[in-house]
């Protein structure tokens, strides 16, 4: 028996493609967001980047890995990625202004160069989800 939330509809849970698909479009957000060269760094609705939120979004970049749907040199960086980030000091996570931390701005710059490695997997992203 499916689960039956407040509304009535029934909740259908979703398969390991739709939910690759749901992390890597997050995560591609999370990347779009760390690339951000604004100070305060905002994100594209114009909302503060909060630091440890976009730490986690980043680190669960790591759930496409192992997948099959990247290359090994495409994995190889968004682990570096994660790993860096993972890496930032506490100082670095600190609201309001975590973002304009000195710890950020190499690995705004590594996300800026993932986005442009992953650009035909941002693509073949925005095509399944454009299927729906």
């Amino acid at each position: 028996m499916d689960p039956v939330p407040q509304d009535g509809l029934p909740v259908q849970p979703m398969d390991a493609e739709e939910t690759y698909q749901h992390v890597f479009f997050y995560f591609m957000v999370a990347l779009r967001n760390l690339a951000v060269d604004s100070k305060p760094p905002q994100d594209a609705g114009g909302n503060i980047i909060v630091a440890q939120e976009l730490q986690n979004e980043i680190l669960s970049g790591r759930y496409v890995i192992g997948k099959e749907k990247l290359s090994e040199l495409e994995e190889a960086a968004v682990a570096a990625l994660a790993s860096a980030v993972g890496a930032v000091p506490d100082t670095a996570l600190k609201f309001p202004n975590g973002m304009m931390h000195p710890a950020w701005e190499p690995l705004r710059l590594q996300a800026a160069m993932l986005l442009g490695l992953l650009d035909s997997r941002i693509a073949e992203n925005k095509a399944y989800f454009e299927q729906y």
